[in-house]
């Protein structure tokens, strides 16, 4: 995953400007590769109901990374060069305000460009600044990022914690966040309702969190009653009721090592 990462120029975009790059602890080439894979495999059999014909496909984790750029490709294609997207650390560099903002016992995402400008104005009680002349465009304010970014950070600083951060925000429709930890999504309620984690039992590990299905479909449940087999578990029911094995045979496999189960 890090090698195709690194390939792509997505490695190069993560960390602070003026420090070597730093690499997500989230396998993201490896998922989205499966993603792309069950969508072509999804197509290439429509394709073949269809036409009668089949496809071979060939899904590389590289080029899903590479396909991962929303605009850093064009713009550099496109400036021929002189628009060079790198790493900008907490903040995006070509819309502002958007980035990560510091508040009183933690973090919070928050994305306040275009229209969004006038309602984070309004939650700061500031609607003076929506049409200042240095404020009134994403142009103007990107020019001056550093500036507003202090002005948002001072304001954020007022606040008891994130939860009363994000309350204001919301209140206005400024769209936002907290920076949860793993740990925090174990228990962050809009995501255990959605079952965006969910809790399973394992014969061997005993009950954990996962990952929960993120396809959600009207005809099957997203939480199926199953857990994984331990080794071996279906050694003998494979072995009689699929291959027509005696008993006396399998118990023969299990003397000489070949058969084993936890």
């Amino acid at each position: 995953d890090y090698i195709a990462q690194a390939y792509a120029g997505i490695t190069s975009m993560i960390g602070e400007p003026d420090e070597p790059p730093h690499i997500p602890l989230a396998a993201l080439g490896d998922v989205s590769t499966g993603v792309h894979g069950a969508f072509a495999i999804a197509a290439a059999l429509l394709n073949r109901a269809r036409t009668g014909q089949g496809q071979h496909l060939d899904i590389a984790l590289l080029d899903c990374y590479y396909h991962c750029h929303e605009v850093n490709v064009h713009q550099c294609s496109g400036s021929e060069g002189a628009i060079n997207p790198s790493r900008s650390g907490r903040h995006l560099t070509y819309l502002c305000p958007a980035g990560i903002y510091c508040v009183p016992g933690g973090e919070i995402m928050l994305a306040a460009f275009m229209h969004h400008w006038a309602d984070l104005c309004a939650a700061m009680g500031r609607p003076e600044l929506v049409d200042a002349e240095k404020y009134a465009t994403d142009a103007a304010r990107l020019e001056r990022r550093e500036e507003v970014i202090a002005l948002v950070e001072d304001w954020l600083r007022g606040f008891s914690g994130v939860d009363a951060a994000i309350e204001k925000l919301e209140a206005h429709s400024v769209p936002c966040a907290p920076v949860l930890s793993v740990a925090e999504t174990l228990t962050y309620p809009h995501l255990v309702e959605r079952g965006t984690v969910r809790k399973v039992s394992d014969m061997a590990g005993g009950e954990f969190h996962i990952p929960g299905m993120p396809i959600k479909t009207s005809g099957y449940s997203d939480n199926p009653p199953y857990t994984a087999p331990t080794l071996g578990q279906h050694n003998r029911q494979v072995l009689s009721e699929i291959l027509g094995c005696g008993q006396a045979d399998i118990d023969s496999l299990y003397h000489a090592g070949i058969l084993q189960e936890e």
